[in-house]
Order: structure tokens, then C-alpha cells, then sequence
């Protein structure tokens, strides 16, 4: 499967996106930079980055459409986020029931560094750090 990762710039892609994450998360706060993996033409995921100061970003809706996932996509849009991150430190906020992104996460050198409850939601949250400067 080619995949091309892309810098969202049109309204009617943001709308788009908009559209896929709110029929999952309705409560999602849409900020930073959005980006998208295409397969022919067709949004497959996405993901948004939020740089939080100089030594943090946070990658926000890593989400890959269910028609799209165990085939990729998500892998190719953390590894392609993570080029345009320059920032020591990367972090990100995932629901402890979602064990796939969390594996995503780990295995690419992403701790969790504590976990809270989302007082909305009541859901349990991890919060994922990774150093991109790390010396292995």
C-alpha cells in the first residue's frame, strides 16, 4: 500500500477530518498542525501536532479510519509526525483501553510517564513521553 503523508492547508480537508474524529471523539479540541495519510486519493488517518514550547510537541489525533487499520497506516503517520517534530521531547495522551496505539507508542521508544482520569469522560488516560534525543 503506497501511502502519501500530506500538510493539511484546504478548509474542506479540515472539515473532512473534522467530520472523521468527532464521529469517534466528540469531545475533541481541534488544534495544531494537521496532517493526513492519502491511499488513492483518500483520507486513510491523520494526525495533529501542537508544539508546546521549546522543548515539547504534542501529537494530538493519531486516528486511522477502521477501514484503514492493522495495515500500517498508523506506524506511517507517527514515523512521518515525528520528522517534523524538532523539539527534545515528544508527548502525547492515550485512553489506557486503546492498546494498539499504546504498542505504537512503545514501540517507538514513547514511556508512560502517569496516568489520570479524563473527568468528562471518566476514562483512564495515560500520558506517553518520548525523547527524541535519547542515546541508546
Amino acid at each position: 500500500m503506497k501511502l502519501v503523508f500530506k500538510k493539511v492547508i484546504k478548509k474542506v480537508t479540515v472539515f473532512r477530518i473534522r467530520e472523521i474524529i468527532e464521529g469517534y471523539h466528540s469531545l475533541a479540541v481541534f488544534e495544531g498542525r494537521y496532517y493526513v495519510a492519502l491511499k488513492d486519493g483518500w483520507i486513510a488517518g491523520c494526525v495533529s501536532l501542537v508544539k508546546r514550547g521549546w522543548y515539547m510537541t504534542e501529537i494530538k489525533h493519531l486516528f486511522v479510519k477502521e477501514e484503514y487499520r492493522a495495515s500500517g497506516v498508523g506506524r506511517f503517520l507517527l514515523d512521518e509526525a515525528l520528522k517534523k517534530v524538532f523539539t527534545p521531547l515528544v508527548c502525547c495522551t492515550v485512553r489506557s483501553d486503546n492498546e494498539r496505539s499504546i504498542d505504537l507508542f512503545l514501540k517507538n521508544s514513547f514511556d508512560i510517564m502517569g496516568t489520570f482520569r479524563n473527568s468528562t469522560t471518566d476514562r483512564e488516560i495515560f500520558l506517553m513521553v518520548g525523547n527524541l534525543h535519547r542515546k541508546e
